[in-house]
């Protein structure tokens, strides 16, 4: 069964990533597939300009919540406005990359492990 959601821990922080539609889903593929060189979400992400990482970080955080110890309710790391309401998010620019590569690879990991099954039949050939 597909996962719909998955936790992840950022400096002792709870956040939970749920899945993107599947128009997100796709669109942010073909962003990043365009850019790639080789299946390394890293090097895409280094060749966005700043508005297109506004973009990208707009979908990613739509979807991504922090689970409060307290509650346990999910609580949005963004305001509608798209201010980051989070106090770790909004004060540590590597827990903010961190938290949006993990969402990231999380939406996209089918694509990206089809793109690398791809590249290793096409090397057998």
């Amino acid at each position: 069964m597909r996962e719909m959601f998955k936790d992840f821990q950022i400096e002792g922080r709870t956040y939970r990533v749920e899945k993107f539609s599947v128009q997100d889903g796709a669109w942010l593929w073909f962003f990043f597939s365009a850019r790639m060189k080789t299946p390394d979400l890293h090097d895409a992400l280094s060749l966005i300009s700043e508005a297109e990482f506004q973009q990208i970080a707009d979908k990613v955080f739509a979807k991504t919540f922090f689970l409060s110890p307290d509650t346990a309710l999910p609580v949005p790391v963004r305001h509608a406005s798209g201010k980051v309401v989070d106090e770790l998010l909004a004060s540590d620019s590597m827990a903010y990359f961190d938290l949006m590569f993990q969402a990231i690879g999380f939406n996209l990991a089918p694509f990206f492990e089809r793109a690398l099954k791809e590249a290793k039949t096409e090397e057998k050939q």
